[in-house]
C-alpha cells in the first residue's frame, strides 16, 4: 500500500469535509459587492481542523483495517469519497468527546 497516497487521500476527505460550507458561501457571495471575504483567522483554524481530521481518520483507518490501496487517480477520488466515514467517525470524537462541542 502506498501510505503517501492514503494518507494525502485521508487528509484531503478531511480539508473537504470541514471547509465545504465555505464553497457554498463563496458561491452565493461572490458577485455581491458588499461581501469582504471570509475571516482569514477562522479560516485558517478550519483548515487546520480539517487537516487534523484527515490525519486523524488516517490512524483510525489503519487501526480498523478500513483503509484501501490506492494504485491510480480514481482510486485516489474514491478514497477521498469514502474517506469521509472515517473523518466523520474522528470528527464525533474529537469535537463531540473531547472538545465537546
Amino acid at each position: 500500500m502506498n501510505e503517501l497516497l492514503v494518507v494525502l487521500a485521508m487528509t484531503t476527505s478531511g480539508l473537504v469535509w470541514n471547509n465545504f460550507g465555505y464553497f457554498s458561501a463563496w458561491r452565493k457571495h461572490k458577485d455581491d459587492d458588499d461581501w469582504d471575504g471570509f475571516d482569514k483567522k477562522k479560516l485558517r483554524n478550519d483548515l487546520i481542523l480539517g487537516a487534523i481530521l484527515g490525519v486523524g481518520s488516517y490512524f483510525y483507518g489503519t487501526f480498523t483495517g478500513n483503509l484501501i490501496d490506492i494504485a491510480d487517480a480514481n482510486q485516489f477520488i474514491g478514497a477521498v469519497i469514502g474517506g469521509f466515514g472515517l473523518v466523520a467517525a474522528v470528527d464525533k470524537f474529537i469535537v463531540g468527546g473531547i472538545l465537546s462541542k
